[in-house]
């Protein structure tokens, strides 16, 4: 154990120094050959006067250092140490001048020379050296505070690598391995390090809730000794765990966990064991994880049934899937009046099957639909308004179901399945109290349900094309379409004055004569309705029409986008389905049947004869009544 020094002790002797391994610089021949190299003028953590003085040879010969002299300076320069004769320094060696031996201090060296005339100023430091001619060979410090070294932290001062200045000593060499001190007595000083920098990272951004891992950190004066890195956010750190670093210049390897609710810039840092910092601002962003969700645009809605003949909580709300493919609802919601009536209802944890159906009862939903009229809205994860349907006064005990090409009332609910068109049996209407035959008053044309279909629409035309809305009559009769209009989502109307439409003939309505603009966004509704206002087919879009795509009727009565418009032409049967956001289209390959766009003459001939026939019986019958 060592023992603190009470009294002073002199030892005086020739020392031979060897030369460190540790090269030094070479000085200029002018330049001194023994210079002050390092001064522990804080003392230790032993004692304040556990203090010592390092003299080097920075010449490339040894020196004969006999009879110099080492003076203060605090208000008149005095003598304070002269070396004893015949002292010779080796070139590139140390000598060590200390208050204390090394049994009595924290060095873990024996000193060269002990001397209890050390003294080293904390305020008005000035050392100066003098060779045994008095030359000045020289001098630590200015007569003011010591330059470097800390008193509180027991650091010593070293002299700079150019010997143009003094830096804290950062490492402990020469000590006793259980002190905090910092110092290199008797060995070459610490090497100045610059403060890291950052250029670059790889990866720049992770994934919340998921391991960072860096595969690249490059910039200069990384410690291979262990950097410590980590990510700040304002007040927030994520220190990395498992840095390797390879070279002063490159960190190949940097582990972080990413929690939660780690989203957002991050700074990164790289700190060096001697404290020094260096970052890179906006280095990594941290973002959300990818959603765990579907965004099939051929999800629809199918069926509600607002006024149940039984109880209210028999309300339902139904779904189809028109894909091949399960769509995964969650992030998905349904609601009545947007931001009025219900509050909407989340489908999270909830699928579709492909192909297939889901009914959801007001007793899940909470959603009530008003008997007096309502809307139903299908809301994708990202916001976007799917589908939208919208009924008046509802019958009792009937669901509005999707018919083909528009919708309807039916008195067969069929939750989970097929939708059937049923009508309620028509009242038997009492005899009339007249025998009288009442004559025959004209009466306005009406086409049944679905007898003409809207069947393409062309929203967004390139240059050079007009938009259009196609009708196809799907009957087996030649219909009339005097007296009927079509209608579009702002209600603007085109009435038709003439003309018939034959079997599987189509009808192209050009914008520059219906006057009719259909929506490029915010989605569409067309109507073809009857004089008297009742409806005959619908076709609708809700989402962004893709430039110069089409929006044909399907089959199945459903609509989507397609890449090739088809006016007057059959639309194409043979649809590839991809995966799509909404407002993109599929592919499609045409069909190979020829559209019907006329009648052959022999038929055509027939049914002419079929009409005179009919309107000479009718006249008949009226000049009859008449007299």
């Amino acid at each position: 154990m060592k023992l603190v020094r009470t009294g002073w002790v002199l030892c005086l002797g020739i020392v031979a120094l060897v030369a460190t391994s540790i090269p030094r610089p070479v000085v200029h021949a002018d330049g001194p050959t023994v210079i002050i190299s390092e001064l522990a003028w804080a003392g230790s953590t032993l004692s304040a006067q556990d203090e010592w003085i390092e003299l080097e040879n920075v010449s490339g010969d040894d020196v004969d250092i006999s009879d110099w002299i080492l003076t203060k300076d605090t208000e008149t320069e005095s003598e304070m140490i002269t070396i004893p004769p015949e002292t010779t320094m080796l070139a590139g060696a140390f000598f060590v001048i200390s208050n204390y031996g090394m049994e009595e201090s924290v060095l873990n060296i024996e000193p060269e020379l002990v001397d209890t005339s050390v003294t080293l100023s904390n305020s008005k430091l000035l050392i100066k050296l003098y060779d045994s001619t008095d030359q000045l060979m020289d001098t630590a410090g200015d007569g003011g505070n010591p330059p470097a070294g800390s008193n509180s932290e027991k650091i010593s001062m070293e002299r700079d690598e150019d010997l143009q200045g003094w830096h804290d000593a950062i490492e402990a060499i020469n000590l006793d391995p259980d002190v905090s001190d910092l110092a290199s007595p008797g060995a070459s000083n610490s090497e100045v390090r610059l403060p890291p920098t950052i250029t670059s990272v790889s990866p720049v951004s992770g994934v919340a809730g998921e391991q960072l891992v860096i595969e690249e950190i490059v910039g200069e004066n990384f410690s291979e000794n262990g950097v410590e890195v980590k990510l700040i956010q304002n007040d927030k750190e994520i220190v990395a765990a498992n840095v390797s670093v390879t070279s002063e210049t490159t960190i190949d390897y940097a582990e972080f966990e990413i929690g939660d609710n780690d989203t957002g810039v991050w700074t990164l840092e790289v700190t060096n064991p001697d404290g020094q910092k260096g970052n890179l601002a906006s280095a990594i962003t941290i973002e959300e994880p990818e959603p765990d969700w579907d965004t099939n645009p051929l999800v629809r809605i199918n069926e509600v049934y607002p006024r149940p003949g039984t109880s209210t909580n028999d309300e339902f709300i139904e779904l189809i899937n028109l894909s091949d493919k399960v769509v995964n609802l969650n992030g998905w919601s349904i609601d009545d009046v947007v931001g009025k009536g219900s509050s909407p209802f989340e489908l999270d944890g909830l699928t579709l099957p492909a192909k297939g159906y889901l009914t959801l009862y007001k007793t899940q939903t909470k959603i009530t639909l008003n008997d007096s009229g309502d809307e139903v809205h299908l809301l994708m994860p990202t916001g976007i308004e799917l589908d939208v349907i919208e009924y008046n006064s509802a019958p009792k005990a009937q669901s509005w179901s999707k018919g083909v090409g528009n919708w309807n009332w039916t008195t067969t609910p069929t939750p989970n399945g097929n939708n059937v068109f049923t009508t309620p049996e028509p009242e038997e209407e009492p005899e009339s109290e007249t025998e009288e035959e009442e004559l025959i008053e004209p009466k306005v044309n009406i086409l049944p349900v679905s007898s003409v279909v809207i069947s393409e629409l062309l929203p967004d035309p390139l240059e050079g094309q007009q938009e259009f809305i196609e009708l196809e009559n799907v009957s087996q009769k030649t219909v009339a379409l005097e007296g009927v209009f079509l209608e579009d989502k702002a209600g603007n109307r085109y009435k038709f004055t003439s003309g018939d439409l034959n079997p599987d003939q189509r009808l192209v309505v050009y914008r520059d004569t219906s006057g009719i603009a259909l929506n490029n966004s915010g989605g569409e509704e067309v109507r073809l309705l009857n004089p008297d206002g009742t409806l005959i087919s619908k076709l609708s879009y809700p989402d962004k029409a893709p430039i110069s795509a089409a929006f044909i009727r399907l089959e199945s009565n459903q609509g989507t986008w397609v890449s090739i418009a088809t006016p007057g032409e059959a639309n194409p049967t043979d649809l590839i389905e991809v995966e799509r956001e909404v407002g993109e289209w599929i592919e499609e390959e045409p069909g190979s049947e020829l559209p019907v766009t006329g009648i052959p003459k022999t038929e055509l001939i027939l049914i002419i004869s079929v009409i005179l026939t009919l309107l000479t019986a009718r006249n008949h019958k009226y000049w009859i009544a008449k007299h």
